[in-house]
């Protein structure tokens, strides 16, 4: 936090996600998959055990805020 003088010009910017493109988990762990989309700043369900065969985004897509990618292991 920072204090400004009364007279200081002050410009406040509002921060927004980064466009994110959804990662391609297709064959990896659950583990990896998990690390990978949620670094990216997305949220991930996993379905199944194994390796990821599926996913509900696909790959390279530019994603919504607060979306969830469902991961399908078999």
């Amino acid at each position: 936090m920072r204090t400004v003088a009364t007279e200081e010009r002050v410009e406040i910017k509002r921060r927004t996600a980064d466009k994110t493109k959804v990662p391609d988990v297709r064959g990896m762990s659950a583990k990896d998959a998990v690390y990978l989309i949620e670094n990216t700043g997305m949220s991930a369900r996993v379905e199944g055990y194994g390796r990821v065969v599926k996913q509900s985004i696909q790959p390279g897509t530019i994603p919504q805020a607060g979306v969830v990618v469902v991961i399908t292991l078999k």
